[in-house]
């Protein structure tokens, strides 16, 4: 078994000089210990820092990403690049097109081209438990594909349309996949403009499919802009996030090919519909602008089981074309389902009315990313924040504190120097991954920030890696503790070291660890406790609150 955690030195030292880039803001109490992933859209480099901001790992490619990076917990990296583009067939500079896997010395396992006349990956990938890979994909329909399947052909100024498709493809070997799965907007569609043309038929009573005549921005060939694709493995579903609907969708991912194209078949008996939407009710004629509460959002996803908002669903609501002003906001929502667990509607607008929470930052610091961005929610129920065109990724605490600030400090020529700026450090989004993270190697070590001439500084992070096969699973009780502790799957009499967050031994007492342990003498706050017993070494997060 292995048990890795941090002792955190002293808080963050700036000098006389302002703190342009790296890391801004440190709370050890507050913020969640971890390694950030950064993979910067101007630059072939891929980073992984420690809390103080030091770097810790880079990756190198040939390619920039085009646009998700995950850190998979066999250690490889997996990404999304622009090694596709230069298809003339699809000319959005969104486009990728090829997927690669790097080992941890970045050298290439594994990489597909997702790049023909008729299909081109872009914005996002999605990689499952079972080592299968969802592509987000263009799936192109000519002109007259269009048509024919209802649309409006005044609302067809670039001559065609580029719905989204999910591809599901098994990697093999070096450069082959096998797709063992399928799934295409256009089988979904409703349209009530031309009864003699396909999909013709109520909008407002088919909420399972999509109206191909709604748009913005005149219809323009990217008419969907999916931008995040995410799988929740215990319900087999997959959530997908239309920029341009102001949308989340919801299907079905346990249907065969052939149900995913229909509309019967898998575990809902729905087919390929949506099983739930959520975000701008007017598309499916429900509602009207004032009932709008998604604004061209990115990084919709599941939080993961174990999380203080296990399975609730949070994404970064841009706030693009918000009224009266647009600012950005963090939104949990949690679908509301039925005693069968399948989604509620009752024939109105999808719930619920509003996010469970939600987190806005107004005032001088307005918090707007206009385009790209993500967050994700933390373990501790921290959410850490990427303002993808600033650069800025913040983590925030759930009740709004900020934990963590660091600024990305490069540009297309690579790492800037402390005390300059850049407009080239956009990021689409970013992950936190644990200190136990089985992806993460037991040797890590800190190095210097990326930033070149970076302000000296003597906040560390120690990693302790303790492997221990002999001994059962061990705990501290309860957690947070007010005046004594008590220990499960341990015994002897051995010695207990407790460190402040700053990594500063405060308390060492020789325990038989049968009996509770007085802590009435500590502070409220955050402690790293190690326990030395005679063949092994465990190290604990304590919250203390007395």
């Amino acid at each position: 078994m292995r048990f890795i955690t941090t002792l955190l030195a002293t808080i963050f030292l700036t000098s006389a000089n302002a703190q342009t880039i790296g890391l801004q803001h440190y709370d050890p109490e507050l913020s969640y210990e971890g390694m950030t992933l950064i993979d910067p859209i101007s630059t072939e480099n891929i980073y992984l820092i420690d809390n103080c901001g030091k770097l810790v790992h880079t990756w190198t490619s040939d390619y920039n990403p085009r646009l998700t990076s995950y850190l998979l917990e066999d250690g490889t990296l997996l990404r999304a690049t622009r090694g596709g583009e230069g298809n003339i067939a699809f000319n959005l500079p969104n486009g990728g097109g090829l997927v690669e896997k790097l080992d941890w010395n970045s050298n290439v396992l594994w990489s597909y081209t997702f790049s023909n006349d008729s299909l081109l990956q872009h914005h996002d990938i999605e990689p499952m438990p079972n080592g299968n890979i969802l592509v987000l994909v263009w799936d192109r329909m000519t002109n007259e594909e269009a048509i024919q399947a209802g649309r409006n052909p005044s609302l067809l100024p670039d001559g065609e349309l580029w719905p989204d498709a999910i591809l599901e493809v098994e990697p093999v070997g070096s450069d082959t996949i096998n797709i063992v799965w399928f799934w295409r907007f256009k089988d979904h569609l409703i349209q009530d403009f031309d009864a003699s043309k396909d999909n013709y038929g109520v909008v407002a009573d088919h909420p399972e499919l999509l109206d191909i005549n709604y748009v913005n921005n005149n219809g323009a060939n990217d008419w969907i802009h999916g931008n995040s694709i995410a799988y929740n493995e215990t319900r087999d579903e997959i959530v997908i996030s239309s920029r341009k609907m102001s949308e989340i969708y919801i299907i079905d991912h346990s249907t065969t090919m052939a149900e995913a194209a229909g509309h019967s078949g898998g575990n809902r008996g729905k087919g390929g519909d949506f099983l739930y939407r959520w975000g701008n009710p007017q598309v499916y004629d429900k509602g009207t602008e004032q009932d709008r509460a998604l604004f061209g959002q990115h990084d919709a996803h599941w939080i993961p089981e174990g999380y203080p908002d296990e399975n609730k669903i949070i994404l970064f609501n841009n706030g693009r074309n918000r009224t009266p002003i647009e600012y950005t906001t963090i939104d949990i929502i949690e679908p509301p389902l039925a005693l069968d667990d399948s989604y509620t509607y009752l024939g109105a607008a999808y719930g619920p009315v509003a996010a469970s929470w939600s987190y806005e930052e107004l005032g001088e610091d307005t918090l707007y990313g206009s385009f790209i961005s993500g967050a994700h929610q933390l373990p501790n129920g921290n959410v850490l924040i990427a303002d993808g065109p600033s650069g800025v990724i913040q983590e925030v605490t759930a009740n709004g504190e900020l934990a963590w600030e660091y600024v990305v400090p490069v540009d297309s020529d690579g790492p800037i120097s402390q005390g300059e700026t850049t407009v080239e450090n956009t990021i689409f989004r970013t992950r936190r991954y644990a200190m136990d993270y089985p992806g993460l190697p037991n040797d890590l070590i800190a190095g210097e920030p990326i930033e070149l001439n970076p302000t000296p500084s003597n906040c560390e992070v120690v990693y302790l890696s303790i492997q221990n096969s002999e001994q059962p699973e061990f705990s501290i009780y309860p957690n947070p503790a007010t005046q004594s502790i008590a220990f499960n799957g341990a015994s002897g009499i051995e010695t207990v070291r407790f460190f402040d967050a700053k990594g500063v031994l405060v308390q060492e007492q020789i325990v038989d660890l049968n009996e509770t342990l007085d802590i009435s003498s500590l502070s409220s706050g955050i402690y790293f406790v190690n326990i030395e017993l005679t063949d092994a070494n465990f190290w604990s997060k304590l919250v203390v609150t007395n």
